[in-house]
């Protein structure tokens, strides 16, 4: 089977949760990873790797799944069209470690450019776009595809108070089987340790033990369609893969601001979905829930 993806992957899933980023406030838009109070230095490389155990596709075969993310902060310019641009490089690789008797690919990623602008308002309201073109090949043909494609994302954040903000926006996937991404809900900083981010698509608690280490409780909903065509005769050549996430993990920044994370938790809710039913291949199957790993380690040069 040939595959190649048609649009990126929310907030890179497979780093998502891991390394810790800046906590926003009021003036800073939550995209990334998370990181201690007081903290100067924002991560400039981040890399994960992620598993999710065999399972099975029900009335199929089993398949398990190897993940792979990294990214690479390279540029960010002040003052430009008005507001702070940033650039960033990311790489994102999925595995299926079995066909399942459906046909699956082995391996297919993503290479792309994500490029934001973010803009300070008065009484502390942050407006921010970004746009992430970028190639969605199979493997192989990484350096021979046609598909060029960039989602693009809008999200405001308002301060109703010095520590509960509200998030609201959407992100516009071309070729996606859901098209628009709703973003909202509300971040609370509830004292010095604690921060919620109560969010649609991607919510989390933070408690900060101390400057170095800090645990973290998440939820994600991931919704994802990929483009490919098959070696095989028949006339499928969308495929959507869904699921929700909830986890656990913990994560800690040592000297030189090197930041490790290790999480685990459960996926369910899964299915994935073609575009053409085929003989002896159903349109939709549900995938049996179960446990997922995933690790990261983040840093500076």
């Amino acid at each position: 089977m040939k595959m190649r993806f048609s649009a990126a992957i929310y907030a890179v899933v497979i780093l998502s949760g891991f390394i810790l980023v800046e906590r926003a406030s009021a003036q800073e838009v939550p995209y990334g990873f998370y990181r201690a109070p007081g903290d100067k230095a924002v991560p400039v490389y981040a890399v994960g790797l992620g598993y999710v155990p065999e399972s099975q596709f029900h009335g199929y075969g089993k398949s398990s799944m190897l993940e792979f993310g990294a990214n690479w902060s390279f540029g960010y310019f002040r003052d430009v069209i008005g507001g702070d641009v940033d650039l960033k490089a990311e790489y994102t690789s999925i595995m299926f470690m079995d066909s399942a008797d459906i046909d699956l690919p082995n391996q297919a990623a993503i290479l792309a450019l994500n490029a934001g602008c973010t803009w300070n308002y008065d009484f502390g309201t942050v407006l921010q776009v970004r746009a992430r073109p970028g190639v969605y090949p199979d493997v192989v043909d990484a350096f021979d595809s046609d598909t060029l494609l960039m989602p693009v994302s809008c999200v405001a954040v308002h301060p109703f108070r010095s520590d509960l903000s509200g998030i609201f926006g959407m992100e516009v996937r071309p070729s996606y089987e859901m098209k628009i991404m709703p973003v909202y809900g509300v971040l609370w900083d509830i004292d010095d340790s604690m921060r919620l981010e109560a969010c649609m698509p991607q919510s989390r608690f933070v408690y900060f033990l101390d400057e170095q280490w800090r645990g973290y409780l998440g939820l994600d909903w991931q919704n994802t369609t990929f483009d490919f065509r098959s070696n095989a005769s028949d006339n499928r050549d969308e495929m959507t893969m869904e699921d929700f996430r909830l986890y656990t993990g913990a994560a800690c920044m040592t000297a030189y601001q090197l930041q490790f994370a290790g999480e685990f938790g459960l996926v369910f809710n899964r299915s994935i979905e073609f575009n053409e039913e085929v003989p002896n291949i159903d349109r939709k199957i549900d995938i049996d829930s179960g446990m997922f790993v995933r690790f990261g380690v983040a840093g500076g040069f």
